[in-house]
């Protein structure tokens, strides 16, 4: 099947678990290796709802959502595609931020999946041109940075002099801003609780 035949498929696999029927493990990982920004797209946004989260049999492991989250956020921010199912650049740039602050805070959390997602900002910033290290800015480091603790957790780049800038500009935006709340998602909860068992 094509990308689009691919897409479809998938859609209607969770049309069907409307009636709760048993999504399997072995298919959602299939799409989960796909390279289409449109399927993950629309994966991501399946597997953000409890209701289908939860009908996945057996269930994903933590590393696994993780890793797919890496892969979808990463090709999101990179090519800031905004199609019917995957996100623009900036609304990526959001969901990554509310993730990230929800999984900061979560104790259960193994703190390499923290930094997976911080070097992955990390990653993006050094290789990336001035549209994209604009929007790593704007729309994660400066909301996060309101946040002390993780201020702290990027201390480090203050020994790089590319991303102290990056550090000190997100440090004074957040000053300035109103403080926001970023709820976790059904799916982050979850996955926090259950997938731990797996590691």
């Amino acid at each position: 099947m094509n990308d689009q035949q691919l897409l479809e498929e998938l859609v209607k696999i969770f049309s069907e678990a409307e009636n709760d029927q048993i999504i399997s493990k072995d298919v959602i990982r299939s799409f989960m290796e796909s390279n289409d920004l449109e399927i993950l797209g629309a994966l991501s946004s399946f597997l953000d709802k409890q209701k289908y989260y939860q009908q996945i049999k057996p269930p994903l492991t933590f590393d696994e959502w993780h890793q797919f989250n890496l892969k979808y956020f990463k090709k999101c921010l990179l090519e800031d595609r905004k199609g019917e199912w995957s996100e623009s650049r900036y609304e990526a740039g959001w969901a990554f931020t509310r993730l990230f602050s929800a999984l900061f805070n979560d104790p259960t959390v193994p703190k390499a999946a923290i930094s997976d997602l911080k070097h992955l900002v990390e990653e993006l910033y050094e290789s990336g041109d001035t549209k994209l290290r604009t929007a790593l800015i704007d729309a994660i480091l400066e909301h996060l940075f309101q946040e002390a603790e993780i201020r702290e957790f990027f201390f480090d780049w203050k020994t790089n002099p590319l991303l102290q800038s990056a550090y000190d500009e997100s440090v004074e935006i957040a000053k300035t801003m109103p403080k926001l709340s970023f709820p976790s998602s059904p799916l982050t909860n979850n996955q926090t609780k259950k997938g731990n068992e797996n590691l």
